[in-house]
């Protein structure tokens, strides 16, 4: 492999990392109040190009030769933008992870009885469990349900709340109450079952209460999600 083939083949790898933070910014940072479009593949890929006519075709080596210094330049221009993408995703919100928004005391003394938060699937995902855990024997629903919540940027994901509330409303979903018009409740067909879906200040809060034998009351749902809610 020559040098050049070396550095491409460098500059690609560092491409690719960064390309999938960008895909997570939709490939456009906010800056300083600017959307400015980012395209580290294209970028990547037209250095190799470049670097590839160079090696096949002479003329090209004048124009084309950047040298050392060049290519420290052209690496760092594209490990920027990843970590531009990945700065703008939490600068308007710094998000706590989600198990940390309610200790289990809190948590105890909103539903009435013993539980142990875990993570998810990721630091965003947090479940409440009771403990010990219980099932009915002729429903096999536990005895007390289960909270899952996930906190998240708006516009960290492709889809951003405001069309997602769009749909909600268009399906006939009202406001959560004390959430305001930022929110829907869905009302699940097993008694207790909910889910609570807000904007605040930026944040998404995704909160549903599975079914159980014994549900939580409605007020005691809402107010886990308030509590929640104050934590970001």
């Amino acid at each position: 492999m020559s040098k050049h083939e070396a550095h491409a083949a460098k500059l690609s790898v560092t491409a690719d990392v960064h390309a999938r933070d960008e895909r997570r910014c939709g490939n456009r940072l906010p800056v300083a109040g600017v959307r400015v479009p980012v395209a580290t593949e294209h970028l990547a890929t037209l250095i190799v190009r470049v670097l590839q006519l160079r090696e096949l075709h002479p003329r090209w080596r004048g124009a084309a030769d950047v040298g050392k210094r060049g290519y420290r330049r052209l690496e760092a221009a594209v490990a920027l933008s990843g970590v531009l993408c990945a700065t703008a995703a939490s600068a308007g919100v710094a998000l706590p992870t989600a198990c940390a928004l309610v200790p289990d005391s809190k948590a105890r003394a909103i539903v009435g009885y013993a539980v142990k938060a875990r993570r998810g699937e990721t630091a965003a995902d947090c479940v409440i469990v009771a403990t010990p855990v219980k099932l009915d024997s002729e429903t096999l629903y536990p005895i007390h349900p289960t909270i899952d919540f996930s906190v998240h940027a708006d516009g960290s994901r492709a889809r951003p709340f405001a069309r997602e509330l769009r749909d909600a409303r268009r399906r006939g979903f009202g406001p959560v109450p004390g959430f305001g018009s930022n929110s829907y409740l869905v009302v699940g067909p097993q008694s207790g079952a909910l889910g609570v879906y807000a904007k605040i200040r930026g944040a998404v809060l995704n909160m549903t209460v599975g079914p159980s034998k014994q549900p939580l009351r409605r007020a005691q749902a809402l107010a886990f999600a308030r509590h929640l809610a104050r934590g970001l």
